[in-house]
């Protein structure tokens, strides 16, 4: 009987621990932004990639992010990309229990650094931790993690 309750415990706990495990976050987004790019920024690629000067950059569509994903090595970052509006914006970091940490707009350019704890992954920046950059200019949100590498 001990050995029993030892076992449901074991895994009660288990299954917890994979409930609230961090994800990727073009996990999360591609249930909730429809038609989307991914960048994927990296060192090493088996494959089609663009030379950036301090590594790779590989874009596709959100729905082959899994199959690309794999022949990447030492990923430094990513950024979904799709048209949207500041309504969006919002939902995103809803959807991700996000923190904002700052947010400014610069003429056009709309940037939120936020943390999410649904998002593997941080930097410190200003003694904050930060995995979610959002920008949003001229009708297309930008969103990356740990920050947007790349221009937007």
């Amino acid at each position: 009987m001990k050995k029993l309750l030892l076992f449901l415990m074991s895994v009660v706990v288990l299954a917890g621990l994979f409930t609230y495990m961090p994800r990727d976050l073009v996990a999360v987004l591609d249930k909730t932004v429809g038609d989307a790019d991914v960048t994927i920024y990296c060192t090493e690629c088996s494959g089609e990639s663009i030379e950036t000067g301090i590594g790779k950059a590989v874009t596709v569509p959100i729905n082959s992010y899994a199959r690309t994903v794999v022949r990447c090595g030492d990923i430094r970052g990513v950024t979904v990309t799709f048209n949207g509006n500041l309504r969006d914006v919002q939902s995103i970091l809803d959807s991700l229990d996000a923190v904002t940490l700052s947010s400014e707009r610069l003429e056009n350019i709309v940037t939120v650094y936020a943390y999410s704890p649904s998002v593997c992954g941080k930097l410190i920046v200003d003694g904050q931790p930060v995995n979610i950059q959002i920008a949003f200019t001229n009708g297309v949100v930008h969103v990356g993690s740990p920050l947007l590498l790349g221009s937007y």
